[in-house]
């Protein structure tokens, strides 16, 4: 009986150490992520760099001037597009911040290592951005390693709006 005990004990303990850690990975990738958005928001080249990983990927179709509609890949490749693009507004748009990203229903999702980032936003033309943000936990920190945006036209929107 008193094995039993113990043992239950034991598992309660294991259990609420593992949920605590969710917690707190939950809590990292999230300040992870608003830092992130502040970097694009600010056209920070720095401390974009400073959240991506080496390995990072994006599908962003309707970033303007993307380089490509297919699969970006590498540091290269993604920072090359967003600094063309920081670039290229910092000379038409006052700031900084010279972006207002605004995340909406924002969820983050942890497992193993690897944590989820879904959110909406409002686009410029009353349309509805979905951004995805796949982070892997290094040594050091959270690191994004994945990025898909899309929009959906002002229309169709209509049809998804919590706000």
């Amino acid at each position: 009986m008193r094995t039993s005990v113990v043992a239950s004990i034991t598992a309660l303990a294991l259990l609420s150490a593992a949920a605590g850690a969710a917690e707190d990975a939950s809590a990292r990738v999230t300040s992870r992520m608003h830092s992130f958005l502040q970097a694009v928001n600010n056209f920070d080249e720095r401390a974009f760099s400073a959240h991506v990983d080496d390995s990072v990927t994006m599908f962003a179709p309707d970033m303007p001037d993307v380089a490509s509609l297919n699969r970006l890949t590498g540091r290269a490749a993604v920072e090359g597009n967003f600094f063309h693009l920081f670039a290229t507004l910092r000379k038409k748009l006052a700031g900084p911040p010279y972006l207002d990203i605004r995340p909406r229903d924002f969820l983050v999702q942890v497992g193993a290592g690897t944590a989820i980032v879904t959110f909406d936003l409002a686009t410029a033309d009353g349309g509805l951005g979905r951004r995805t943000f796949v982070f892997e936990k290094r040594a050091s920190d959270w690191f994004i390693v994945h990025i898909h945006a899309s929009n959906v036209a002002a229309a169709a929107s209509r049809l998804t709006d919590r706000s």
